[in-house]
C-alpha cells in the first residue's frame, strides 16, 4: 500500500512545460493560416467526394440497367419461342419478372440520385417506359394464356412498340454511362488535388509544433504514462489478491463440507463391508441383513450426494439446463404424488394434492426441473413429520406481466425456529447438526431447490413454527393463460387417488427361465448383474466383454433379451445396438448406461434399444424392466392394439396384455375430468402416429418436427411420460435435418420407438380402440 501511495502522489506532482508553452505561442499564426487553408481544402474534398460517390453510382447502375433490360429482352424472346411447353415458359416468365423487378429497381434509384436537369427528364421516362413495358408484357402474356394468341410473330408484334422504346433506353443508358464514366474521372481528379492540399498544408502546420515539442513532451509522457500503468497494475494486483483469496476460501469451505459429506457414506460402506469380511461366518442372518441395509442405504446416500453437487455446479456456474414444454400442471402434481406415496406410507402419513380454483389444462415451463423441485419439497416434509399429514396445495396466481403456478407444501412436522428459515437454503446447512445426525440429508436440496424456482422466474419460500409445521411455497412463472383451457377444479384427493392395480405394481416380478445375453466391459459389473439374474430366476447368463463380441454371439445363438452396455473398448453400445439391428436381429435390447443426462435415453433408443436404464442399477428395475419384456414377448399378438375397457370386442386382446407391458395414464382417471383428457388423447394418438409415418416417408421435416412437439405437449398433459424422450428427440433430429444434417435412418428408428410405446397405451372405460 506504501508503494501505491507513493506511485499516486508522483502521479499528481504537476509538471512544468515552459519551453512547449513559448513555442506553441510562436507558432499560433503559423497554424492559424494552415488551419483556413485545410478547413478550406476539406471542404472541396467533401464536394468531390460526394460527386465521385454519386457519378460513380450513375454510371454503374447505367450500365446495370442496360444490362438487365437486355436480360428482359432475352427472356422475353424465350417466352414466345416456347408457347407451346407450358414447363417452359413458366420458367422464362419466372425469371423475367425477377430480371424485370431489377430493371424497376434500378431505373427507381437512378431517378432519386440524378440532379433535376435534362438526365432527370430522361430518367422519368425510362421510368414510364418501363412501366409501360411491364403491363404491355403481361398484357400479351395473357393474351397467350387465353389462347388469343397462338405464334410468336404475333406476340412480337403486339409488344413491338414497347421493344422500340426499351431499345432507345437501352442505347440512352449507354450513352449516360459513359458521360457519368467523364464525371467520375472529373470528381477524382479534384479530390486528389483536395487530397494533396489539404496533406501538404497539414505537415506544414504540423512540423515545427513537432519539432519543438518533442524533446521536452517525450519525458513527461513516459513518465506519466509509467506512473498510470504501475498505478493500474497495482490496483488490479491487489483485486487478484482479494479475488484468488475469496476464491480459496470459498474452496476450502467448499472441499471441506465436500469431504465430510462424502466421508459420511464412504465410512458406512467400507467399516460394515469390512465387519462381513471380518466376521465372515460368525455374522448371523439377522446382523448380515443389517450390515448390508447400512451399507445400501449409505451407497444411494453418496449416489444422491453426487448428484446433487452436480445440480448445484451447474446452477453455480450458470450453466443449468432449463426445457420449456407445453406440460400439464395436474400430471406433473400426480406423478410426484404416485412417487411419494409409497415413503408416506412407510411413515404413516397420509398424502393428499388439491388445486384450488380454475385448473390451467396446459402450461410452458420446465416439468422436470418443477418434479425435482416438488419430490425434494414432499421428501422433506416426510421426512421431518412424525404424525399427521402432507398435502400440496397447487392455485395459479396473476401478476403482472403474466401468471405464475403456485405449490405449498403442508406439514404437520417439527417446525423450524425463525432464525434458521434464511440458514436452510445455505449449502450444506440444516437448521441444527442435529438434525443431520437424526434424519441424514446432504443440507443442498433447498439450496438446488430455490436457486431452480427463481431460474424457473418464482422463488422458494417457508413459513414455520415449532411444533406446529412447516409451509415451504415454490412458485413458477406460466406466461400468459389467454388461449388456454380452464378445467374445473377436482376434488380435494383427485390428484392423489390411485387404483389398486398400481399399487399391486410395486413388487418385483419372479423371472421366467430365460437366456440372456450380457456385454458389459468391467467384470465388478458384469459379475453383480448375473448374480441379480440368477437370483431371479434367469437359467443362463451369457457375457461378452465388448460389443464386438456382443454381436458374434447374438448373431450365432438364440437370446430371449440382450443388457447392453453403451461405453465400451473396441465396440461401443450404440453401434453394436444398430449393427445388430441391420442384421434383422430383433432380440429386445435393454441399454445400460452411467450417461444420465438429458437425451441420452433418446440417443440409447435411436440407435435400436428397446428400453433403458441408468447407472448404477437398481436391482428391482431391472428385474421388473426384464420382466416386463419377457411378457411382451409372450403376448405379442394382442401388442398392436391400444384397446380399453368399454370395447367388448377388443377387450380379450387387452386383459391378455400383461399389466407390467402396458403403458397406463398417470392421471387420476376415475375423476371424470382427467378421464376425458386420457380419452382424447387415445382419440388423437393413432392420428398423430400415422401423420409421422407420412412425413417421415415424405421427408416432409418441417411438419415431422411440428408433429413431434404436439406429441411431446399432449402425451406429457395425458399422463403418459413415456413418450416425451422419444418424441423429443425426432423434434431435434427433425430440426437439425431442416439445418442440413442428415438423420434419415435415426428419424425412422425413433418412429418405430414410438409405434412400440403407441401399441402399448392402454385407455380406460371408453368405446376407442386405436390400431397402429
Amino acid at each position: 500500500m506504501k508503494r501505491l501511495k507513493e506511485l499516486q502522489s508522483r502521479l499528481s506532482e504537476p509538471k512544468r512545460f515552459t519551453p512547449s508553452v513559448v513555442a506553441i505561442v510562436a507558432c499560433l499564426p503559423i497554424i492559424a493560416l494552415g488551419g483556413a487553408v485545410f478547413h478550406q481544402a476539406s471542404q472541396s474534398k467533401e464536394v468531390a467526394r460526394r460527386e465521385l460517390r454519386v457519378n460513380t453510382l450513375r454510371s454503374r447502375l447505367a450500365k446495370d440497367i442496360e444490362l438487365s433490360a437486355l436480360n428482359c429482352r432475352r427472356y422475353e424472346k424465350d417466352f414466345f419461342l416456347n408457347m407451346g411447353d407450358h414447363v417452359c415458359c413458366n420458367w422464362y416468365l419466372r425469371k423475367w419478372r425477377e430480371k424485370w423487378k431489377t430493371l424497376d429497381d434500378e431505373v427507381a434509384l437512378m431517378l432519386e440520385i440524378t440532379p433535376a436537369d435534362d438526365q432527370h427528364r430522361h430518367v422519368f421516362q425510362w421510368r414510364q417506359t418501363v412501366s409501360h413495358y411491364h403491363s404491355s408484357f403481361l398484357w400479351v402474356v395473357a393474351q397467350v394464356v387465353e389462347g388469343e394468341i397462338t405464334d410468336p410473330p404475333a406476340a412480337n408484334l403486339a409488344i413491338a412498340p414497347m421493344k422500340e422504346s426499351i431499345r432507345r433506353m437501352i442505347d440512352e443508358a449507354e450513352s449516360f454511362g459513359e458521360r457519368s464514366d467523364d464525371l467520375v474521372d472529373s470528381a477524382r481528379d479534384q479530390l486528389e488535388h483536395a487530397h494533396l492540399v489539404i496533406a501538404t498544408t497539414a505537415l506544414a502546420s504540423v512540423f515545427l509544433v513537432a519539432v519543438v515539442l518533442a524533446w521536452s513532451v517525450s519525458s513527461a509522457r513516459r513518465e506519466a504514462a509509467n506512473a498510470r500503468t504501475a498505478v493500474a497494475y497495482a490496483i488490479r494486483l491487489k483485486g487478484a489478491i482479494n479475488a484468488a483469496e475469496s476464491s480459496n476460501q470459498a474452496k476450502s469451505q467448499f472441499l471441506a463440507n465436500m469431504s465430510h459429506e462424502i466421508r459420511t457414506p464412504l465410512n458406512g460402506i467400507i467399516g460394515f463391508t469390512d465387519l462381513l469380511i471380518r466376521q465372515g461366518d460368525a455374522t448371523s442372518p439377522a446382523e448380515r441383513e443389517d450390515y448390508l441395509h447400512s451399507i445400501q442405504t449409505s451407497g444411494k446416500h453418496l449416489l444422491a450426494l453426487i448428484n446433487d453437487i452436480l445440480d448445484l455446479s451447474k446452477i453455480e456456474t450458470d450453466k443449468i439446463e432449463l426445457e420449456y414444454l407445453d406440460v400439464a400442471p395436474h400430471a406433473l402434481l400426480a406423478e410426484v404424488v404416485s412417487l411419494m406415496r409409497v415413503r408416506s406410507a412407510e411413515n404413516g402419513l397420509q398424502l393428499d394434492c388439491q388445486w384450488i380454483g380454475p385448473l390451467p389444462k396446459i402450461v410452458h415451463t420446465d416439468p422436470t426441473r418443477i418434479r425435482q423441485i416438488l419430490v425434494n419439497l414432499v421428501g422433506n416434509a416426510i421426512k421431518f413429520t412424525t404424525q399427521g399429514c402432507v398435502r400440496m396445495v397447487a392455485q395459479v396466481d396473476q401478476h403482472e406481466g403474466g401468471n405464475r403456478l403456485r405449490v405449498e407444501v403442508i406439514d404437520t412436522g417439527m417446525g423450524i425456529p425463525p432464525d434458521k428459515l434464511e440458514i436452510i437454503f445455505t449449502p450444506f446447512s440444516q437448521a441444527d447438526n442435529s438434525v443431520t445426525r437424526e434424519f441424514g440429508g446432504t443440507g443442498l436440496g433447498l439450496t438446488i431447490s430455490r436457486r431452480l424456482a427463481r431460474s424457473l422466474g418464482g422463488d422458494l419460500t417457508v413459513e414455520s413454527a415449532i411444533g406446529a409445521g412447516s409451509t415451504f411455497t415454490m412458485t413458477v412463472d406460466i406466461g400468459s393463460l389467454a388461449d388456454t383451457e380452464m378445467l374445473p377444479s377436482p376434488p380435494g384427493d383427485g390428484v392423489a387417488a390411485r387404483t389398486n392395480n398400481e399399487e399391486s405394481e410395486a413388487t418385483t416380478p419372479q423371472l421366467p427361465p430365460s437366456r440372456i445375453l450380457l456385454v458389459e466391459d468391467g467384470k465388478i459389473n458384469r459379475k453383480l448383474i448375473i448374480a441379480l439374474l440368477t437370483q431371479a430366476g434367469v437359467t443362463s447368463v451369457d457375457t461378452a466383454e465388448n460389443g464386438e463380441i456382443g454381436v458374434q454371439q447374438a448373431t450365432t445363438h438364440q437370446y430371449d433379451l440382450i443388457l447392453l452396455d453403451m461405453q465400451m473398448p473396441v465396440m461401443d453400445g450404440y453401434t453394436a445396438a444398430a449393427t445388430l439391428r441391420s442384421l434383422d436381429i430383433q432380440t429386445p435390447i435393454i441399454a445400460l448406461t452411467a450417461h444420465a443426462m438429458k437425451g441420452d435415453k433418446a440417443k440409447c433408443l435411436a440407435a435400436g434399444c428397446d428400453d433403458y436404464l441408468a447407472k448404477p442399477i437398481d436391482p428391482d428395475e431391472l428385474v421388473k424392466k426384464i420382466a416386463q419384456w419377457r411378457q411382451e414377448e409372450k403376448s405379442a399378438a394382442g401388442a398392436n392394439v391400444v384397446a380399453v375397457d368399454g370395447d367388448a370386442d377388443n377387450r380379450a386382446a387387452v386383459e391378455d396384455a400383461p399389466i407390467a407391458a402396458r403403458l397406463i395414464s398417470t392421471l387420476p382417471t376415475e375423476n371424470a375430468i382427467f378421464l376425458e383428457i386420457v380419452q382424447d388423447f387415445g382419440q388423437l394418438l393413432q392420428t398423430l402416429i400415422r401423420n409421422l409415418q407420412a412425413a417421415s416417408a415424405a421427408q416432409d421435416n418441417a411438419e415431422l418436427k411440428r408433429l413431434a412437439h404436439d406429441l411431446v405437449g399432449t402425451a406429457g398433459g395425458a399422463g403418459f411420460a413415456d413418450f416425451t424422450e422419444p418424441a423429443r428427440h425426432l423434434e431435434a433430429l427433425a430440426a437439425e435435418t431442416i439445418a442440413g444434417q442428415e438423420h434419415c435412418q435415426e428419424i425412422v428408428q425413433t418412429i418405430g420407438v414410438l409405434e412400440k410405446l403407441a401399441a402399448r397405451v392402454h385407455i380406460p372405460a371408453t368405446d376407442l380402440v386405436v390400431t397402429c
